[in-house]
């Protein structure tokens, strides 16, 4: 686990992600982040982190007008990509990520090898192509494995503060408004139980499951 440092991001700390942490990450006590392959080399999400370029922040960070223009294309990437994940059959949930872009959150019933679950995010994000220049989209997991000692890259878990804004990133509609039960939806969500594939591609095993369990600025290798 780890904390946030306003200069390089966040420190990995050592540490289990417990129900106190939980609570501290949703309070606003410190911001929490996971690194999603865990020790075995499995997953248990799948996770695409929508974001402007660069360029693009630099060009329009002061212009609220050209802000919201290019935000509103990150906001209909996303929504391509809910779009994509509804024709496989995968349930995709939608973040706001509090600054500049939105997650997007496929969450598996059981562990997954963080290989197959990467080629399935890749699928799925090289739909999106050709992606408007001022949009960059991250899969996670980055890795299919990751060598003992190291952890991977992190991605900041939802609800938890953002330390820059200070805004607290919430799940939404596709509409972009957002639910007005945060919890009664983690606590409803569809999971992948038995078989991912795409384009009739099959890359694993498994339908669906309701509600989310288990768990991973702080850091957790896995939850």
């Amino acid at each position: 686990m780890g904390e946030p440092h306003r200069e390089s991001g966040y420190t990995p700390i050592q540490e289990p992600l417990t129900l106190k942490v939980a609570e501290n990450h949703i309070l606003g006590n410190h911001t929490v982040g996971v690194y999603p392959v865990r020790l075995d080399n499995t997953v248990n999400f799948i996770a695409f982190d929508l974001d402007l370029a660069k360029f693009a922040v630099q060009r329009a960070i002061t212009s609220q007008r050209a802000w919201e223009a290019l935000l509103a294309k990150v906001r209909q990437t996303a929504c391509r990509l809910l779009d994509l994940a509804a024709a496989q059959e995968l349930p995709a949930y939608l973040e706001d990520s509090s600054f500049k872009g939105r997650h997007v959150w496929i969450f598996l019933e059981s562990p997954l090898p963080a290989g197959v679950a990467k080629k399935c995010g890749d699928l799925l994000a090289a739909q999106l192509l050709p992606l408007p220049p001022e949009v960059a989209v991250e899969v996670f997991p980055k890795q299919a494995t990751v060598k003992p000692g190291s952890l991977g890259n992190l991605i900041k878990l939802p609800l938890g503060l953002h330390r820059r804004t200070g805004k607290r990133p919430l799940f939404l509609h596709s509409d972009g408004r957002p639910y007005d039960d945060q919890f009664a939806l983690l606590g409803a969500v569809r999971r992948v139980l038995g078989g991912i594939q795409i384009d009739n591609q099959p890359l694993c095993i498994f339908p669906f499951q309701e509600g989310v369990g288990g768990s991973g600025e702080s850091a957790v290798q896995g939850f």
